[in-house]
């Protein structure tokens, strides 16, 4: 059995913390901690809150539905409500408004930190409707130490399920090296191709080695 949040020092609680330093001396998963209260009996909440931040992160998880959440082992109903509960709040208090992407550096900027710092290759995708607002960010596979399968069905499925104009692509290399290989030139036009035929645009491919990235639009390799 994991520790629980009981088994951690005070000073290490997010609740204790918040009491004695505020809200702003918090990291980000001791605030999704405070909000999904409880773990499992295997994972603490800490350790939860983690998770889900390291699979999604704060735009992924903003944009994540409750189906996806659930997904995982401790989040259920309640927890999920919680989670969506809390970013509809945060979205009216901002005027409901999307956040858009309007270049190479707005999709660098979400994509790099899901991937960098990983050690099995993922590949992640970020979905825009016409007006250039992201609907979803979703961890679409996790590949072996060098190579991703990639399933064109599950990029497009996510595309439809959120009525996406286009879409935007990216995986890491873990070796360091962000040069796209054939195979996953290859992919990429299978990728296109599969979403073409539904209407929706493959914008680029990046992808990220441990201190750089390529993009496949600039490289024109798309």
């Amino acid at each position: 059995m994991d520790y629980t949040i009981k088994d951690l020092p005070e000073s290490e609680r997010p609740r204790e913390r918040l009491k004695q330093t505020g809200p702003k001396s918090l990291s980000e998963a001791e605030l999704l901690a405070l909000i999904l209260r409880t773990g499992t009996e295997k994972k603490n909440v800490k350790k939860l809150a983690n998770e889900l931040l390291k699979d999604l992160g704060i735009e992924g998880l903003r944009k994540a539905g409750r189906e996806e959440l659930k997904q995982y082992r401790g989040i259920g109903e309640v927890k999920a409500s919680q989670i969506l509960g809390l970013f509809e709040l945060s979205s009216r208090r901002g005027n409901g408004r999307e956040e858009k992407l309007e270049s190479f550096e707005d999709a660098k900027k979400i994509l790099e930190p899901r991937l960098t710092s990983l050690e099995q290759e993922e590949l992640h995708a970020i979905y825009i409707n016409s007006s250039n607002q992201i609907k979803n960010v979703k961890k679409i596979y996790r590949g072996s130490l060098r190579e991703i399968n990639l399933d064109t069905r599950d990029i497009v499925r996510e595309a439809l399920k959120t009525n996406a104009s286009a879409v935007i692509i990216g995986h890491n290399h873990p070796e360091g090296v962000a040069e796209p290989t054939k195979k996953d030139i290859e992919a990429t036009k299978q990728v296109k191709k599969a979403l073409e035929k539904f209407g929706v645009k493959l914008l680029d491919h990046l992808v990220f080695g441990k201190e750089n990235c390529t993009s496949l639009k600039r490289e024109g390799k798309l």
